[in-house]
């Protein structure tokens, strides 16, 4: 078992092998996309619609970049930890079609109690409300598209999941009682979403999600809560 403090430390990578990931396809995708435009071009391909479809959709080919290839890293990491005690019977599957349903309806449950917390939190410090509202804007919550559904409602729980209840959570638990490594990979949660809105509802939601998976012993339970909240968060926002 790992000292507390050299778990702490530990327990931080998995979200700053992201950052930096997410900071590598920044840099790296106008130069590469520009070179493809190029290579198009001196094919005699009219490069209008490309370069058209990155005005509309380049941030959104970045976000999902970002989650993909972190999913190589995460993916082999989580591969390494036992199978949870609580189930045996798979990894990221052995719940049952009945499960499943209560683990979207529960993901719709939490996408209701934000949108209460946002409320309450917007009645008393409208100020937020404009920053959180470009929030929305830029994850394409309030006019979705293709790519940023593909993004927002299924490559970024699968990703996050892997991230914070998969390898953070797991990592803390082998120096912490459950309640504490919950609580610590909740806050990281909160904190990696970079303002204090999303922040606060993302606290609260990484405890519950966390608590799904260490009852279902699967990492399924967090990703198909968390595809709940977020389908719902896109369907909520449309009507």
């Amino acid at each position: 078992m790992m000292g507390k403090g050299r778990t702490l430390g530990i327990s931080l990578l998995p979200a700053l092998l992201w950052i930096l990931i997410q900071c590598a396809v920044v840099l790296g995708f106008p130069p590469v996309m520009s070179g493809i435009g190029n290579i198009l071009s001196l094919l005699g391909v009219d490069t209008g619609e490309f370069y058209g479809f990155l005005e509309k959709n380049g941030s959104y080919c970045i976000y999902i970049l970002m989650d993909v290839i972190m999913l190589i890293p995460a993916v082999l990491w989580f591969r390494r930890f036992p199978v949870r005690r609580e189930k045996k019977e798979g990894r990221f599957f052995g719940i049952s079609f009945r499960e499943i349903l209560l683990l979207l309806l529960a993901g719709l449950c939490l996408q209701l109690l934000s949108n209460l917390f946002l409320t309450l939190v917007f009645g008393i410090f409208p100020e937020l409300m404009e920053s959180y509202s470009q929030v929305l804007e830029n994850l394409g919550m309030d006019s979705p598209t293709v790519l940023s559904l593909v993004y927002t409602v299924l490559v970024a729980p699968v990703t996050e999941e892997l991230i914070f209840r998969g390898l953070t959570l797991r990592i803390l638990e082998g120096a912490f009682p459950f309640w504490a490594a919950n609580i610590l990979q909740a806050l990281y949660f909160g904190i990696i979403h970079g303002n204090l809105v999303q922040g606060g509802y993302a606290f609260l939601a990484g405890m519950v999600l966390g608590c799904l998976v260490k009852r279902n012993g699967t990492l399924a339970a967090g990703i198909l809560c968390h595809f709940g909240v977020n389908l719902s968060g896109v369907l909520l926002g449309l009507f």
